[in-house]
């Protein structure tokens, strides 16, 4: 960023060259405190193909917005001392004792072994719990399984279930 170029203006450039190169078809950004405008910044389009640009009243379809939502809520109850980032999931969750890592094998004959520390309340809002959702059961999509053991100490498996029956 150049010593003459706002924060603000830094961030059009960029946004715009983005559009320009075609990685992001447009962007809002408004940032606001204390109920005053510190940065408004609009580029792009609505409509690539049309060439409409976006307007302030664009609308926007928004997917997963339960993460932002629940890390909120979490963040207000840290803030309010009823938890801490450091809390062991399984504390209010306790599904997730008992979790074990991936060690070897395939999804027919995967080897598992004990996590080496809980899951804490700080890995599942960073996303780094090592839960992931894969076809697992070939059957469902929507069951957690296993990740890489990349971390090696988190990388989390629920305590074996019945796979979901093919009725439903």
């Amino acid at each position: 960023m150049s010593v003459e170029q706002q924060p603000a203006e830094q961030l059009q450039a960029e946004l715009s060259a983005m559009v320009e190169q075609g990685e992001l078809p447009g962007a809002i950004v408004r940032i606001e405190q204390g109920g005053e405008t510190l940065v408004d910044v609009r580029v792009g389009y609505q409509d690539t193909a049309a060439q409409t640009l976006l307007a302030e009243d664009s609308i926007f379809r928004l997917y997963s917005m339960s993460k932002p939502i629940t890390s909120v809520a979490i963040m207000m109850l840290a803030e309010q001392g009823l938890l801490s980032l450091d809390d062991p999931a399984e504390r209010f969750l306790p599904e997730f004792s008992h979790m074990r890592v991936y060690e070897s094998g395939g999804v027919d004959d995967m080897v598992t072994v004990p996590i080496k520390r809980p899951i804490t309340i700080a890995d599942l809002l960073s996303h780094s719990s090592g839960i992931t959702w894969t076809n697992w059961w070939r059957a469902s999509a929507t069951r957690p399984c296993c990740a890489s053991r990349a971390r090696g100490s988190t990388t989390a498996i629920p305590p074996p279930c019945s796979a979901p029956s093919s009725s439903g």
